[in-house]
């Protein structure tokens, strides 16, 4: 979709035993937001049911303003400790997330002891 953009550098910047901080680059200004997909690797490895899950949105407009290209974040909360957790990305537009990008890259982290 032109001037639509997948999310780039996908990053697992901050990890506590029940949190992960997701860092990414957002490349697109015409996006309302980002929809975030988790999977557990083991569990995907192990053919126990593991496929990705989509657990939130981080929202990029603010009332009709998009705020543009740049650095973002996202708090993955409630989280088991010395646990493996894979994430990936993509880009949406409109309130009803129709329109869509192709999934980012995908990282891993993992939590505290």
């Amino acid at each position: 979709m032109p001037g639509l953009a997948a999310p780039t550098r996908l990053r697992v910047r901050a990890a506590t035993d029940s949190t992960l901080t997701l860092v990414w680059v957002d490349n697109s200004s015409t996006e309302y937001g980002v929809e975030i997909y988790r999977i557990d690797p083991v569990a995907a490895r192990s053919g126990d049911g593991g496929s990705w899950e989509f657990i939130g949105l981080a929202e990029e407009r603010i009332d009709s303003n998009v705020k543009g290209t740049g650095s973002r974040s996202y708090e993955d909360y409630d989280l088991a400790p010395a646990r493996d957790y894979c994430y990936r990305l993509r880009a949406y537009v409109g309130f009803d997330r129709v329109r869509k990008t192709g999934f980012s890259e995908s990282v891993c982290g993992r939590t505290a002891p």
